[in-house]
């Protein structure tokens, strides 16, 4: 649909013609590590994190808020070399030698907190998509977990299986998410 932004699997986002995308750099600091965050990237709770908050916008239009931790130990000097117009995942992997080789993505359907409408331009309690993902480099150590909420009212989501990632012959379990 024209003016719909895609977003697939590989979180590339998929525009229409003569889309412009931007982004703005919200907030970066360096956090402790809350418990919940801690799990998923397997460090201690209270560990040393970037937290990277970023706006996404599709011709000056808000679309999603991402909001990254990465565990300082294994990006020493992140946020000296961060720069806001650059890839999150090519600062990664160029000055790191960290980048993420997959990724694990959940997503639910939420509603718009009071911050995001703000952010987001939209009335809070609008529906969304908040998009978990934990990110792993080639050891599959945990690299990133990030929580974007996507709004509801301009974003879709595609996701594409090849053959090999299609296996019928197990029933599906839908607790394992």
């Amino acid at each position: 649909a024209p003016g719909v932004v895609t977003v697939p699997a590989g979180a590339t986002l998929t525009l229409e013609k003569g889309m412009e995308p931007a982004r703005e750099t919200l907030e970066l600091a360096r956090v402790t590590a809350p418990r919940s965050v801690a799990r998923r990237l397997k460090i201690d709770a209270g560990a040393p994190l970037v937290k990277l908050i970023r706006l996404r916008l599709m011709d000056q239009t808000p679309i999603s808020i991402d909001t990254s931790y990465l565990p300082l130990e294994r990006f020493p000097g992140f946020m000296r070399a961060y720069r806001a117009e650059g890839s999150l995942y090519e600062l990664m992997r160029d000055t790191f030698d960290k980048g993420p080789v997959r990724a694990h993505d959940v997503l639910e359907p939420v509603l718009i907190s009071v911050f995001e409408s703000q952010v987001l331009h939209v009335a809070a309690g609008s529906p969304a998509i908040l998009v978990e993902r934990i990110a792993y480099n080639r050891d599959d150590v945990p690299i990133e977990f990030t929580k974007s909420v996507f709004r509801g009212d301009l974003c879709r989501f595609s996701i594409e299986f090849t053959e090999k990632e299609i296996d019928d012959s197990q029933p599906s379990d839908p607790g394992n998410t």
